[in-house]
């Protein structure tokens, strides 16, 4: 499996991977913006590594989604609409252990648009929103 510093570059093991590029579509998201998209993209999530998403695509999530540490979100011009209040977490009601910076980090979400939802991210460190609307 590779490892991606927070701008999605490989800095060590290699793409070839079969965990470590992931794209939304191989996990069953539909991105129609009509399809409850939120099971397939948890799936998606859970494997961590490099996430992308479809051009043009909208996933609608109808509950939230949880993001573990070394992961990387890249809506590749996608649309992300969130139906609940709550969208992205880096952590669960079970992780009670964070103390300062120790939770889940390395996180990026870039290069796409959020609509609705909250982004809830805690204790984590080199967490990176970018070119995010």
């Amino acid at each position: 499996m590779s490892v991606f510093d927070i701008y999605g570059n490989i800095v060590s093991g290699d793409a070839s991977g079969s965990s470590a590029i992931i794209n939304l579509e191989d996990y069953g998201c539909v991105g129609d913006g009509v399809t409850d998209d939120t099971v397939a993209f948890q799936t998606a999530l859970n494997q961590q590594g490099l996430i992308l998403g479809g051009a043009e695509k909208t996933y609608r999530i109808t509950n939230v989604l949880r993001v573990k540490k070394d992961t990387i979100i890249d809506l590749n011009g996608g649309t992300i609409s969130a139906e609940y209040k709550h969208l992205l977490y880096n952590f669960t009601s079970a992780d009670t252990n964070f103390t300062g910076y120790n939770g889940n980090g390395n996180i990026t979400i870039r290069n796409g648009t959020i609509i609705g939802g909250a982004i809830s991210f805690a204790h984590g460190e080199n967490i990176l929103l970018e070119n995010v609307h």
